[in-house]
């Protein structure tokens, strides 16, 4: 556990760590002594510590010959090193850490210890250059570390992914989940390449800077749903499982199957030393609605219609050398088929909704969750049958257990990936909502490391939320977790703020999370008290950070942004009630063909805006000229904040993501109560020039 009063801020939390009297000064420029193998993790490091204010070490890198591979600043000699016998528990990636007043040294058995080693004494040299003397232990709970990119949208800078790949390492993660989509350079199929989607040349240094960095990028193709990028396209339309609609391939179609293998098969050949290659599969919605596909599906029913067509692609890749990863909602929906299933697939379960409780009110199946009584009212028999005892046997509906799906795949034979979320599409357009993600993330460490699953891999779904970059809390939780899961959420926060921010105070933490929170017309006003309150507290705090200012202005920017859409939906939700559901829009809209000219006060008589004064109509479109301006400015501050980290094309896309529909709305209600305006104006001038006769 992580004692605050140490002020290391260790992330992710060593598994032994013993403090010891003295220190060990690094920032006078100590040799660097490494084995030959681990001669990559030790150019790294110098690299790394070049960027930490306050070392300058030698470039040069003294090797030695010892019996297992060591990282070393000072003189080892110094060093009581460890017989081999006493790394062999910790594995591949674990590794002893020593810190002596004349030494600071990384051993392991493989440098890939030496390279999570590194990043353990990486952050002891951020916290000064006194290096606490010590004696670290340290191993991971689970395997797989990662995080999911998903380029769609938000899509990040070339210059900024390969940032970012550096700086997740430092948190030892192992594992990125690479969804291209339209931003890999195709050659086979041309029109589906985005005019800013990455070079090959660009691919290949994102690999390289992994592969430095002991990170593997698991590309992902999607197969079956998920491919607008694809069918949007007029000469693939005829792929469509559904006409109108290019979101899901027609499985049954073989052109399908053959667009996917040639997708598929050229990022494979970029990605060449990944073990593994994730095929999709999720969220079929449209599955069995061409006459092909029905006539399957009734024969012999959605589940192995989707095993099969699954098995057939896992087979195209296996055969081109790589281990297949699918998602698993649809086994979960329909499971019927299950045991079908090749059992060298990898399923990668995810799940949202639940957190870091022991029981949970609901239990999720087709893509929803259920509570108590509807649960038993609309999930059928046979569903409810097969997944009771995971759900929670005795205590179902209204009991139930977290992450339930996990058991259920590992009885019938599969490896499993647990998927949390660090950015699920659910948490609102603007910023993400951690009160959600991290207990999420939390808890299902905790459930893959008690089921012993391969490891957890934490998704980012970027038509929610910011960038990439306002991530990294959630990164920072995936790597604490999934190494540690027994830490705590205040521990881990604690140490997240001191670490990141260079932050004690817990006001920063209440307001990541006050400013979490999907705003809607209904719950407006609370969210405005909330985001008030959040934009206090970093107000506050302001002065006191130290590290990463960049992203503490993201958390200002979300909070301005979240104020300035409160505004613009409350002000609309004034104006609906109050003025424009007293307009008669059929003759607002005939009148606005023929121009207004001359016939407002015949065709809309006063009395449909009775109450409704001169005075308040025109200050109402003040109002509304005022909030444009404000979104027109703030525009302008997304813009200029988002160009270090988003393409071009990607911002305007997010700016109209959340400010498009509000301000659109905002513009067409001026033309609308302009014309309330103009009815009350020719009122007065009637009233004006027969005042003689009245």
């Amino acid at each position: 556990m992580c004692d605050a009063k140490d002020n290391l801020a260790l992330i992710p939390q060593p598994k032994e760590l013993l403090r010891r009297a003295g220190s060990f000064r690094v920032g006078s420029g100590p040799a660097i002594v490494s084995t030959a193998n681990a001669i990559r993790e030790a150019k790294v490091f110098l690299e790394d510590a070049a960027d930490i204010p306050g070392y300058n070490l030698r470039p040069d890198i003294e090797v030695a010959g010892l019996p297992y591979e060591i990282l070393a600043l000072g003189d080892i000699n110094a060093l009581n090193l460890p017989e081999r016998s006493v790394l062999d528990g910790l594995g591949e990636e674990g590794y002893l850490l020593l810190v002596t007043e004349k030494a600071a040294a990384v051993v392991s058995i493989g440098c890939q210890g030496i390279f999570t080693g590194a990043q353990t004494l990486l952050q002891l040299m951020e916290n000064g250059p006194d290096l606490p003397c010590l004696e670290i232990r340290d191993r991971p709970a689970l395997q797989m570390r990662g995080v999911h990119l998903m380029l769609s949208c938000q899509t990040p800078t070339f210059a900024y992914l390969k940032s970012f790949i550096k700086r997740i390492s430092r948190y030892k993660i192992n594992t990125i989940l690479l969804e291209y989509e339209d931003k890999f350079p195709y050659k086979s199929h041309p029109a589906i390449r985005h005019k800013d989607a990455l070079t090959s040349e660009e691919i290949s240094g994102l690999i390289s800077e992994a592969q430095n960095r002991h990170i593997e990028i698991i590309p992902l193709v999607q197969w079956f749903a998920h491919v607008k990028y694809i069918l949007k396209h007029e000469e693939y339309s005829y792929l469509r499982e559904k006409p109108l609609d290019p979101y899901q391939f027609c499985p049954s179609n073989e052109q399908s199957f053959k667009l996917f293998t040639e997708l598929a098969s050229e990022v494979m050949a970029a990605h060449k030393d990944s073990k593994y290659f994730h095929i999709g599969g999720d969220e079929t919605y449209h599955l069995g609605l061409c006459p092909v596909c029905h006539e399957k599906v009734e024969r012999y029913g959605k589940s192995r219609f989707f095993v099969e067509a699954i098995n057939k692609a896992a087979d195209y890749i296996r055969e081109s050398g790589k281990k297949p990863i699918i998602w698993d909602d649809q086994l979960a929906w329909f499971p019927e088929a299950v045991d079908s299933l090749q059992k060298d697939i990898t399923v990668m379960y995810w799940d949202y909704n639940s957190g870091d409780t022991e029981t949970v009110p609901f239990v999720k199946w087709e893509n929803r969750v259920w509570f108590g009584q509807e649960a038993l009212e609309n999930i059928p028999t046979h569903i409810i049958n097969t997944f009771k005892n995971y759900w929670g046997a005795d205590g179902f509906p209204y009991t139930n257990l977290p992450f339930p799906y996990t058991r259920f795949y590992q009885d019938h034979g599969l490896q499993v990936i647990c998927g949390s979320a660090k950015r699920p599409g659910a948490c609102g357009l603007i910023n993400i909502d951690d009160r959600i993600t991290i207990p999420n993330i939390r808890g299902f460490a905790a459930n893959a490391a008690a089921n012993r699953t391969l490891g957890t891999i934490a998704t980012s779904w970027p038509e929610a939320g910011g960038p990439l970059e306002t991530t990294l809390h959630g990164v920072a939780a995936t790597a604490e977790f999934a190494w540690a899961p027994e830490e705590t959420r205040a521990d881990f926060e604690y140490k997240f703020r001191r670490q990141f921010y260079g932050v004690e105070t817990e006001a920063l933490t209440q307001a990541i999370y006050l400013l979490g929170g999907s705003i809607q017309p209904w719950n407006a006003e609370k969210m405005e008290r909330s985001t008030e309150e959040a934009l206090a507290l970093l107000r506050q705090v302001e002065p006191l950070i130290s590290r990463n200012k960049g992203n503490y202005e993201l958390l200002v920017l979300a909070g301005r942004m979240r104020m300035l859409f409160i505004e613009a939906v409350r002000l609309g939700g004034e104006i609906d009630e109050s003025i424009i559901g007293r307009l008669d829009k059929s003759r607002w809209r005939m009148d606005k063909t023929i121009g207004n000219r001359g016939i407002l006060s015949c065709s809309f008589e006063s009395r449909d805006v009775a109450g409704l004064s001169l005075a308040v109509l025109i200050d109402t479109v003040n109002r509304i000229r005022n909030i444009r301006e404000k979104i027109k400015l703030l525009k302008a501050d997304i813009r200029n904040r988002y160009s270090e980290m988003v393409i071009t094309s990607d911002i305007e896309e997010i700016i109209d993501r959340i400010f498009g529909e509000p301000d659109g709305k905002l513009k067409e209600y001026i033309s609308q109560i302009e014309y309330f305006i103009a009815v009350r104006k020719l009122e007065q001038y009637w009233q004006c020039i027969n005042q003689d006769f009245t």
